[in-house]
């Protein structure tokens, strides 16, 4: 009996543990990404928009991207990169990206013959 109650107080210890651990760790940040293109005769960038623009250090981001232009976009953001995104709507997801340090981080698209599209975003 001795044993049996033994065995249920250290797996109680341990299910509190793990539950502690669980609930301390950072939520996943949903940042909405949209890629705005630029008018063929227009000779300017287009840019690339972030909602929340912003998030503390240390938060874990998911990035779900949208291309709102009319031709095909990627998307690069402190090294992580999606795939071709097609136009008019298409969509890529970049998961779990942790900023660990404050400062800006550009998010760009590579695959716009390095045209200048991008936009800031802003850890604190």
């Amino acid at each position: 009996m001795k044993s049996i109650v033994g065995s249920l107080a250290v797996a109680a210890v341990l299910l509190l543990t793990i539950n502690a651990s669980a609930t301390t760790s950072s939520p996943v940040i949903v940042v909405h990404v949209t890629i705005h293109g630029h008018a063929e005769t227009v000779q300017m960038p287009g840019i690339i928009t972030f909602l929340p623009d912003k998030v503390k250090a240390g938060s874990v981001v998911t990035f779900k991207i949208r291309n709102a232009d009319d031709t095909v976009h990627n998307f690069q953001i402190d090294g992580y990169q999606t795939r071709d995104i097609g136009p008019g709507g298409g969509r890529a997801l970049i998961s779990k990206v942790e900023f660990k340090r404050p400062g800006r981080y550009f998010g760009s698209s590579p695959s716009d013959n390095h045209s200048g599209i991008g936009g800031t975003f802003v850890v604190t």
